[in-house]
């Protein structure tokens, strides 16, 4: 597995605390859909952006594929 998901765990771990499991798991089940190196791509992506959750990665996931620039509201997530 690439090292952007270790990175996302920890982010995820840091942030939620022992919400950060299922949040991790639902991201790793996109890979049941989407190529690996796409989804390690977006993953990055939402680490830089700062929004690492699932609901960011499948938006950004989507919009990768569809080749369409990412909309995310970033004024709602937590500092």
């Amino acid at each position: 597995m690439p090292n952007e998901f270790a990175h996302l765990r920890s982010v995820l771990e840091s942030r939620m605390g022992s919400k950060a499991k299922r949040e991790f798991i639902q991201v790793l089940r996109l890979l049941e859909k989407f190529p690996e190196a796409t989804a390690a791509t977006v993953v990055s992506d939402a680490i830089h952006l700062g929004a690492p959750g699932f609901d960011a990665v499948k938006q950004l996931i989507l919009c990768h594929i569809e080749k369409h620039p990412p909309r995310l509201d970033l004024g709602t997530l937590p500092c």
